[in-house]
């Protein structure tokens, strides 16, 4: 879990620096929706910030950011997460794989990439990185709202 919030911390100051996956360009403010009844919008118009769940992962939305945990590994989504208007989106990413115990060195961080399909209260995503030489990849169904139950590495 420290993991995650040092992760968390680092994405919010890099995505203020408009890093990797970030979609900002001058007034950004113009472009935000705060109500969290909207999932999907017309083009150009980012998620709402909330909680997204489903079987083996969740996905929360934050203003320049997203943090993801799936069983045994967990991100950050780099950026605002912007639909187009066919409700797909694609953002840079980082995979961690959980080590335990949690005094073992941190794990290394994959680059990745989240592809995504939003439709109405319903999201699939796929999150691909690359792990010792090897592609990989997982897709997972979220539901808006929903908390996901996913496991964590013992």
């Amino acid at each position: 879990m420290k993991y995650i919030l040092l992760i968390f911390a680092a994405t919010l100051i890099y995505s203020g620096c408009n890093g990797p996956g970030s979609s900002r360009s001058g007034n950004s403010q113009a472009n935000v929706v705060d109500e969290q009844d909207v999932p999907v919008g017309p083009p150009g118009i980012r998620l709402a910030q909330g909680r997204w769940g489903g079987e083996h992962a969740s996905l929360n939305i934050y203003k320049t950011a997203a943090i993801f945990e799936v069983d045994c590994a967990f991100g950050t989504v780099y950026g605002e997460i912007t639909p187009d208007s066919n409700g797909n989106f694609r953002n840079e990413a980082v995979y961690i794989r959980e080590r335990k115990p949690s005094h073992a060195p941190p794990p290394p961080r994959n680059p990745a990439t989240v592809d995504g399909h939003v439709e109405n209260d319903s999201m699939s995503i796929k999150i691909s990185w690359n792990e010792d030489g090897e592609n990989k990849s997982a897709k997972f169904t979220l539901v808006k709202g929903r908390a996901g139950r996913n496991a964590h590495c013992n």
